[in-house]
């Protein structure tokens, strides 16, 4: 098998191969060595199927891919991924948000679904855009609402790898999302439930279902790695 061509190439890692630049991973800044490869999936400090740069040059996703595989060769009857499930869209959550990373943004990614089928992807963009309300959930609720002509939600879910902060759970409520998926709590802000919940606020017109903790450490690291970067550069 062709690993290279086994998942459709992610935009951003074309770019980087398109400049000439060496392999990198989500833990690195763009244009260094990626520090997976060779050492084996536990290497990847973000899970090696969620790594969104290409897995062309990457063993350690290569070898995650050759174990999914290999067991599902023992036990043919079982998929390899569940593409509905909600490990699955987190994933793809990550993905956006290690683009946040390697953008210096803080590493927040969502995606929205809707009948199975992602219709929006975004990350965080406060920086590049210059603009304080440029969050992953706000970008992602536009991009959604123009897909769908529409700017009611009401049937599709949010999947983001930290838990919505006030304004982003307001505009949620307000575009009357049917689901909410986080990755990493935010006990400081998050209005999920952890500070607050705006999200099923008793006097408001739109409550959604609220599902927390989903691949959780995977978003936590990211974020804890992200600050202490930015700490150590003073």
């Amino acid at each position: 098998m062709d690993f290279g061509r086994s998942v459709a190439a992610r935009p951003y890692a074309v770019g980087i191969q398109a400049k000439g630049l060496p392999h990198t991973s989500p833990g690195q800044p763009p244009g260094s060595a990626c520090d997976c490869i060779g050492r084996g999936p536990a290497a990847c400090f973000v899970s090696p199927m969620s790594c969104p740069f290409s897995a062309r040059h990457c063993l350690s996703y290569r070898l995650a891919l050759q174990g999914l595989l290999n067991r599902h060769m023992s036990a043919p009857d079982e998929p390899i991924i569940d593409l509905q499930s909600d490990h699955y869209f987190m994933g793809e959550a990550l993905r956006q948000a290690a683009k946040a990373y390697a953008a210096e943004e803080v590493p927040v990614g969502a995606v929205i679904v809707r009948d199975g089928r992602i219709i929006a992807r975004s990350y965080n963009q406060v920086e590049l855009l210059k603009d304080a309300t440029a969050h992953a959930e706000m970008l992602a609720l536009t991009q959604a609402e123009e897909a769908v002509g529409d700017w009611r939600l009401n049937d599709c879910t949010l999947y983001v790898s930290k838990e919505p902060c006030p304004m982003c759970a307001g505009a949620i409520v307000h575009v009357r999302l049917a689901r909410v998926v986080f990755g990493a709590s935010d006990l400081k802000a998050g209005a999920a439930g952890s500070a607050l919940n705006l999200l099923q606020f008793p006097s408001l017109n739109h409550r959604c279902e609220i599902t927390g903790g989903v691949r959780e450490q995977e978003s936590r690291s990211l974020l804890q790695r992200f600050f202490s970067e930015q700490r150590s550069r003073g």
